[in-house]
């Protein structure tokens, strides 16, 4: 009964604390006093695993070091529910109960929160993650509709790599691995602290290999990428946090795609996010923005190269009601473009605002119900000559949408050991940026997007 109650009042302990241990959650400590993983990733408040509403897994750090893998979808492969597939050394496509392709748009996938996911084919080039396996606490995996608090793109589930603090946390640490075609692996990951007051953690990573035989002509058989990452944590007085990260990351391989080529494929990213937490009466705010940048060049037989920025700016605030009730209310700014004068005819993107809502009622101490709303208000545009396809007209036009998604759940805590858990959610897969305005000629053919194109919706209900 101590351990229900503890559950029941971990959020209250940790938004209450600020002028004792700031305002960000302290994994390690709640992880001991509770004797399981701890997550923000299912409703924005902080839950013990077990009691989030929804299905959820969590690897941790200590699985991941178990496995021996030297890549992050290499650790996926081991958990239920999930489909991996591998098209090279440094070519996966990772699925959620079923659903995968070359290029699987349907899970969302997150560092720390930020989206790693790139919205030009709507995947994740796994490599070009800028996080070293040491410095990985846990990866958390929502198995299904989750979009009330990330938006668009969350249909199948979303995947959370959630790092150490390195405020709290001193990882210092360095690996290397080798193994047949070549394979070299290494990363390095070093922190330095001021006790209380500031962390700053450096980490890299590269591979590099060979591919099997049989690649076409002209097709990098000698895969490699490199990623470096700096984050940085201060807390700036009692109660108030604030965090500055910033990575660059290059990746030469073979992309394989579902018509069944492959093609020499480069990519080089980078980031730079500022986040801010500050504990106050009226709750936990926090305010949080990135920008992403991607460049990419896929040769073959229709040459195309673009670069992708994305934009994101997302304010929070997290309070309690009472003893029983719990709120998140959100909202955010996204801003996605695309700029290709050969591939896009000039500028294609989207401006996205968002509103959401989180209410948590304790109904018990061991039975609780969750229901999370947002809604997406969604305007694309184009920026340059307009394109005409025989027989169709012009491509571009400007289009607006605006789609709701929802989460719900009823957890029930039976005994120590045994949760049951009703749920149900409903989630918007919005189509990629080449699927809105990508264009091409081959020979006499044309190949275009369509910005007509309406979102799919899934919606999913289970009991678990």
């Amino acid at each position: 009964m101590k351990a229900r109650k503890l559950a029941a009042t971990l959020p209250f302990l940790i938004l209450s604390a600020a002028s004792a241990r700031g305002q960000t959650i302290d994994y390690t400590a709640a992880e001991q006093m509770l004797g399981e993983p701890v997550t923000t990733s299912v409703t924005g408040k902080p839950q013990r695993a077990s009691d989030v509403p929804a299905n959820l897994e969590i690897v941790t750090a200590d699985q991941i070091r178990r496995s021996g893998a030297i890549s992050i979808p290499e650790v996926l492969r081991f958990v239920t529910g999930l489909d991996v597939r591998r098209y090279g050394q440094l070519n996966f496509a990772v699925g959620i109960r079923g659903y995968n392709t070359a290029l699987n748009p349907r899970v969302l996938v997150l560092l720390d929160g930020r989206q790693v996911y790139s919205d030009d084919y709507g995947t994740t080039a796994w490599p070009l993650i800028p996080v070293a396996l040491s410095e990985i606490r846990q990866i958390e995996i929502i198995k299904g509709p989750s979009a009330a608090l990330y938006g668009f793109n969350a249909v199948s589930g979303v995947i959370n790599i959630v790092t150490y603090d390195p405020l709290r946390d001193r990882q210092n640490t360095a690996r290397t691995a080798g193994g047949t075609q070549n394979q070299a692996y290494g990363e390095v990951v070093a922190t330095g602290q001021t006790p209380d007051a500031v962390g700053v953690r450096l980490s890299a990573k590269g591979f590099r290999g060979d591919e099997f035989r049989g690649l076409p002509p002209g097709v990098t058989d000698q895969p490699r990428s490199g990623t470096a990452a700096l984050d940085l944590r201060a807390r700036l007085a009692p109660g108030i946090e604030w965090t500055l990260s910033g990575s660059a990351g290059s990746l030469t391989t073979a992309t394989y795609s579902d018509i069944g080529l492959y093609q020499p494929l480069s990519n080089d990213n980078a980031s730079l996010r500022s986040k801010l937490s500050v504990d106050t009466e009226l709750g936990l705010l926090q305010l949080d923005a990135y920008h992403n940048r991607n460049n990419l060049q896929v040769a073959g037989i229709s040459p195309q190269s673009w670069r992708q920025d994305v934009s994101v700016v997302q304010a929070s605030d997290v309070f309690k009601w009472g003893a029983d009730h719990t709120f998140r209310i959100g909202a955010e700014y996204r801003n996605n473009t695309i700029a290709s004068n050969r591939s896009f005819s000039g500028t294609l993107g989207y401006q996205i605002g968002a509103g959401s809502a989180m209410w948590e009622w304790q109904i018990l101490p061991d039975l609780s119900l969750t229901n999370a709303v947002r809604v997406d208000a969604l305007s694309l545009k184009h920026d340059g000559p307009q394109v005409t396809i025989p027989g169709v007209g012009p491509l571009y036009r400007d289009v607006t949408l605006v789609e709701p998604s929802f989460n719900s759940g009823v957890v029930y805590r039976a005994t120590e050991l045994d949760t049951v858990r009703l749920t149900a959610g409903r989630a918007v897969q919005l189509p990629s940026l080449l699927n809105f305005g990508f264009t091409a000629s081959i020979g006499p053919l044309v190949i275009a997007g369509d910005p007509g194109l309406r979102p799919s919706a899934v919606t999913n209900a289970e009991i678990a």
